[in-house]
Formats: C-alpha cells, structure tokens, sequence
C-alpha cells in the first residue's frame, strides 16, 4: 500500500503539471494515503504523501500551501528517522521560500539541509543545497557568498560524481555573480563553463536565469 500510494501520488504530479489532471484529485488522493497511512502508523509514507502535495502545489505558484505540507512531511520524515528523505525535505524547503522571497529563512533550513547530508555522506542532496544556497545569496545581492558556495560544488565535483545540471547550475551561478560585480572576464570563463555543462540538457535557459527552479526532490 506504500509503494502505492507513494508511486501513484507522485505520478499525478506529471499530469498536474501537463494540465491534465487538476490539484483536487492529487488533494483526494494523498486524503486516501494518509487515512491508511495513520492507521498504520506509517510515517515514511505520510512524508511522502505530504511532500509530493507540497511539491505539486510548487509547481502551480501554490507556495504558502506548499510550504504547509513540506514542513509535515519534513516533520514525518523526523519521526521515521529518515535522514536522506530528511537532507530532501530541507533542500525542497529552502527552494520554496526562496519562492516567497523570504531568503532568511531558506538560509536556514538549507543550512539545516547542508550539515545533514555532510554527515551521512549524502553528497546528491550536498550539491543540490549548495547550489540552492548559492541562488538565494545571489537574490540577496551577496556575490560574494554566492560564489563561494557554488564554488563548494566545484570542489565536490573532484570528489564525487555530480549531475551535469547541477554542476551547471552552480558554475553559472558564479558567472552571473561576477557579471554583477562587474569582473567580466570570470563571468565569461564561468558561463561558458556552464553552457558546455547543460548544451545537452532541457534545462539550460531555466538554469542559468533560475536555478532553484530544478530542485525539488521526489520522495
């Protein structure tokens, strides 16, 4: 019944989306989940149930909703002492209230996010973070702090394999934060350097000018 409604959930979310299906019949699905969910005391599936609400209601510009039902499913993922769902909750978090502009607070919880995956060598949702903090510094007009955060998923790439979106995403982060500081000749090295990492990736256009945007996380 977990993978279930757990798989079943995060399809609607494609379809809501697409405009295919509308956000009610996700609402009336994880209502179903996680009637069953409580009964069986099953707070992994009650996490996923409320992050992928919450990550749809993202999707359509809900983001005080949003917000709502990833911090239960951050909550849930707690109690079910889940700390990879845990490190993807923050980082899902952080991208939302970077939505609502309020930057403080997704420092915090990305943070949060941060500390937790270096511990348990989630080196996935690292980069991920990284980058969601070095986007939200740069919303902050702090360039410098941009850069040495997207610098930290440089540094990481040496270590660990790295998508080539995320990897993109944070070397273009450093280009536009030297372009704002006016050393154009970094912001060129740098920008080309993400336009080579995301040539064969749909998510280009929407990485350089918004690299939040591609966070969120599937549970």
């Amino acid at each position: 019944f977990a993978a279930f409604f757990g798989e079943l959930a995060w399809q609607n979310i494609f379809f809501i989306k697409k405009d295919k299906y509308n956000l009610k019949q996700l609402e009336q699905l994880t209502d179903s989940g996680l009637v069953y969910a409580k009964k069986a005391n099953d707070e992994l599936l009650i996490g996923h149930l409320y992050n992928n609400l919450g990550n749809t209601q993202v999707f359509k510009g809900m983001y005080e909703d949003a917000m709502e039902n990833l911090l239960r499913g951050l909550e849930a993922y707690r109690k079910a002492d889940s700390p990879v769902n845990m490190c993807n909750s923050y980082l899902n978090i952080g991208n939302t209230y970077n939505h609502l502009k309020l930057y403080d607070k997704s420092i915090e919880y990305s943070l949060k996010g941060k500390e937790l995956s270096e511990k348990i060598g989630n080196f996935k949702s690292l980069s991920q973070i990284l980058v969601n903090l070095s986007s939200t510094y740069f919303y902050k007009n702090d360039f410098e702090k941009a850069i040495e955060y997207a610098k930290e998923v440089e540094n990481l790439r040496a270590k660990t394999e790295i998508s080539e979106n995320v990897y993109g995403s944070a070397v273009s982060n450093i280009g536009n934060a030297y372009m704002k500081m006016e050393n154009y000749p970094q912001a060129a090295f740098y920008l080309e350097k993400a336009s080579a990492a995301l040539k064969n990736t749909d998510h280009q256009q929407r990485a350089q000018q918004h690299p939040d945007d591609d966070a969120l996380v599937r549970q």
